[in-house]
């Protein structure tokens, strides 16, 4: 399962949904607060893909940067209106939806 949220909270809400998400089975969260630039990614246990990897895909594609470990990942973008489309190109390219 995999969960994108855009635009609707606060970067403080999205650090706290990064927490719980983190302690969950099977999850990748990708979350984009109010303004747009920033963007968060989480993996929980037992998910075979790495945040750091996740954004940095997500960065190049958006023009942005960022960095992190395996479970949890931040960045900035430069495009956020390009993040739909990155996300969508890159699960399907890994096929990430059939492994949560």
């Amino acid at each position: 399962m995999f969960l994108v949220s855009t635009g609707e909270y606060d970067a403080e809400t999205l650090e706290m949904v990064s927490q719980i998400v983190s302690t969950k089975e099977k999850i990748i969260s990708i979350l984009n607060p109010k303004g747009g630039l920033r963007l968060y990614v989480t993996r929980g246990k037992g998910v075979p893909f790495s945040a750091r990897e996740i954004l940095q895909k997500i960065c190049k594609e958006t023009g942005g940067s960022g960095g992190g470990t395996d479970d949890f990942a931040r960045g900035e973008l430069k495009d956020p209106s390009k993040l739909n489309g990155a996300v969508e190109r890159i699960f399907a390219s890994n096929n990430m939806a059939s492994s949560l």
